[in-house]
């Protein structure tokens, strides 16, 4: 099977992960639907190689971006404060 192995020729790293993982040493003789290769992946992912599970999640929380979530739960936690909590703190700075 021809393959591309730069990450940037593929949609997002997940697409280039489940090639390079799971589908790079298949040999595919007859073309293939979209239910066979979730097949695939899936039994490779959750019954034969639980270790890749773990890969992927870790692939997939290393997307999250952790100052939006930052600053969103700081941005909520100042709208939602008293009158009385704003003026303590102003009057401490």
């Amino acid at each position: 099977m021809k393959t591309i192995d730069k990450i940037s020729k593929y949609d997002n790293y997940a697409t280039w992960r489940v090639m390079n993982d799971i589908l790079i040493n298949i040999e595919f003789s007859e073309p293939v639907t979209i239910e066979i290769l979730k097949g695939i992946v899936e039994a490779d992912t959750f019954i034969y190689k639980k270790e890749l599970m773990e890969a992927f999640a870790r692939a997939f929380l290393s997307d999250v971006n952790y100052y939006e979530l930052k600053r969103m739960i700081n941005e909520e936690l100042e709208e939602n404060k008293t009158d009385y909590q704003k003026r303590r703190e102003h009057e401490n700075n």
